[in-house]
């Protein structure tokens, strides 16, 4: 469907019940919406999980394809086709809203000085990627050690 293409996720089922005074005048008013789907993504010290930011990540999809996103507020992203091809976290996270449903890859392009970087992850936005059940994607660095 065009909402799955346009990153919404589906409707709840909402319940009427109509009744014989229910007519021109009084009409039953049902109201649906679709929620964005969202993806968290957070960032951490694998040693001491703290929420942690300094790294760069860029998002790809099935096809290989990297996601242009756009910052609509720090931490916070869209995809838009002239937007950048790498995004950041703010106090150890970032939220990408209105992805179309498919497999995305996380793959962190720089770690912060200091650490190294994770493996890619990868992760499926499906219609029920909303707010409430968002999917999330931990990513952790190792920080760098001397002997």
């Amino acid at each position: 469907s065009d909402l799955a293409n346009m990153g919404y996720t589906k409707s709840e089922p909402v319940s009427i019940t109509v009744e014989a005074i229910n007519g021109m005048s009084d009409p039953v008013v049902v109201q649906m919406t679709n929620d964005p789907t969202v993806m968290i993504l957070s960032k951490s010290d694998a040693a001491t999980r703290e929420p942690m930011d300094g790294a760069t990540f860029r998002l790809v999809d099935e096809n290989n394809a990297v996601v242009r996103l756009v910052e609509t507020s720090k931490g916070n992203y869209k995809p838009d086709s002239n937007g950048a091809e790498s995004f950041t976290t703010k106090n150890g996270e970032a939220y990408i809203r209105y992805l179309p449903y498919g497999s995305y890859t996380v793959e962190e392009l720089t770690a912060p000085d200091g650490y190294t970087m994770d493996n890619p992850k990868t992760v499926i936005i499906t219609a029920d990627s909303n707010a409430q059940n968002p999917v999330r994607v931990a990513m952790q660095d190792m920080p760098l050690a001397l002997r």
